[in-house]
């Protein structure tokens, strides 16, 4: 987050160390560098806070993620008062979606803020591949096999999966346009033969970071 905040916002950002943060991870005062464009990008007291989930496959639209917005309003509004909060960034590594979006920003705003910002990890990874230095000191920099997927591929299963519903085959692939989800993950692994262990390492660890990027490809495809 802060290499990050440090490219939009500028290098006055000071970050703090773990404990009782008081409602902020890092701040920035003064005129941001990018953020959230060039030509108007924020001025005044930026207020940066992390919200860290340690499963990956989670949404900014879970009731959990929305309590624990407000248990910051109150830090939130103290900092506003002492006139060092115009600003409110607040980072997760959780899904964002459109809906979300527009229901946790007014609530923000409506503490007295001058903006507000959450960053999901959509942005996250836009961030990472923007800035290629800033990937290479994560943990998992040294993996063998960096992230890459070939876009004719998918558009070919994606063709060859529309075709064979569309060719009378419904009622043999149902699955092709009815997916039941299964929310609870113990479930889902039971189901797809996954145990605990396998889980962690591979789908965790090397399968989900990578799910964000498919699914916007795919949104976009479903979209032309």
């Amino acid at each position: 987050m802060v290499r990050i905040c440090v490219r939009w916002l500028g290098p006055g950002v000071t970050p703090f160390a773990p404990g009782k943060d008081g409602g902020r991870d890092g701040k920035f005062a003064g005129r941001a560098a990018c953020f959230p464009s060039a030509s108007e990008s924020l001025d005044g007291h930026c207020v940066l806070q992390a919200k860290h989930v340690a499963a990956p496959d989670r949404s900014c639209s879970e009731k959990e993620f929305e309590r624990l917005l407000k248990k910051e309003h109150p830090k939130i509004t103290r900092l506003i008062a002492a006139k060092i909060c115009d600003h409110y960034m607040v980072f997760t590594n959780r899904k964002l979606t459109g809906g979300c979006d527009e229901k946790l920003i007014p609530a923000l705003l409506g503490l007295g803020l001058k903006t507000a910002h959450v960053i999901g990890t959509e942005r996250l990874h836009l961030a990472l591949d923007d800035y290629a230095d800033i990937r290479e000191t994560l943990p998992n920099r040294e993996d063998s096999v960096p992230f890459r997927f070939n876009p004719d591929d998918l558009n070919e299963v994606i063709h060859a999966l529309h075709d064979y519903t569309a060719d009378g085959h419904s009622t043999t692939f149902d699955s092709a346009k009815d997916f039941e989800a299964i929310k609870i993950r113990e479930e889902k692994n039971k189901i797809n033969g996954l145990s605990d262990t396998y889980y962690r390492e591979v789908i965790v660890n090397n399968s989900m970071p990578h799910f964000a990027r498919i699914e916007d490809f795919l949104k976009i495809r479903t979209m032309l």
